[in-house]
């Protein structure tokens, strides 16, 4: 089955896994509702266990010593202490992240900032959908659950900035799938047409809308 994993080939621990689809901006946070849940300009294929262990939680860059998930394509997810809250030791960490996944995310995002930051190939990829994702809906209900809009977004800006001009820049492949989309559902991803676009609209600006 070609969308299917041959045994554990990204080597996160898990057999098997197969191809789903990945909404970069989480779900929970508009509560499924169209136009935003079928908008292909932030939707990104993925594999289902990586998806789901990054669940609802931010994208960003990980220190060195904090990682509690990771597959050998360098996707990983790693925790930071959270001020006021016990010390939460990376192997305390662990043992709650091997607890079912509910109970695990609700205890992590209570005593940490957990931060899923996906492969380097993949890191402009997934700036530009974010990007696209708040210029578009930034004005419409999208900010709901746990949604913490420092957190989730304004401390992540200026790392979505680089990972969109410098680490990942646009390609052939994304303008490719730019104009796939653009015809199947009338509209583009302009960081993908003008891959400056974040320093011309510049970090202030994403920062405050």
């Amino acid at each position: 089955d070609k969308y299917k994993e041959s045994g554990d080939s990204n080597n996160d621990g898990v057999a098997n896994d197969f191809i789903n689809c990945e909404h970069t901006w989480p779900q929970s946070f508009f509560n499924k509702s169209m136009p935003m849940v079928g908008d292909l300009h932030h939707l990104q294929s993925t594999m289902s266990v990586p998806n789901n262990r990054r669940s609802h939680f931010p994208f960003g860059e990980i220190a060195q010593g904090s990682v509690i998930y990771s597959t050998s394509g360098g996707s990983k997810l790693g925790v930071t202490q959270k001020p006021g809250k016990a010390k939460l030791t990376l192997a305390d960490a662990k043992k709650i992240f091997a607890l079912p996944k509910e109970q695990s995310d609700k205890i992590l995002d209570e005593q940490s900032y957990p931060t899923f930051e996906p492969m380097d190939a993949q890191k402009g990829n997934t700036a530009r959908c974010l990007l696209y994702f708040y210029l578009r809906y930034y004005d419409q209900n999208v900010r709901q659950g746990t949604f913490d809009k420092n957190n989730f977004w304004v401390s992540k800006v200026p790392t979505f900035i680089k990972w969109n001009e410098q680490l990942d820049p646009v390609n052939d492949i994304d303008r490719k799938r730019n104009d796939l989309v653009f015809k199947k559902q009338g509209n583009r991803n302009p960081f993908i047409d003008i891959p400056n676009l974040t320093s011309i609209i510049s970090e202030n600006v994403l920062e405050s809308k």
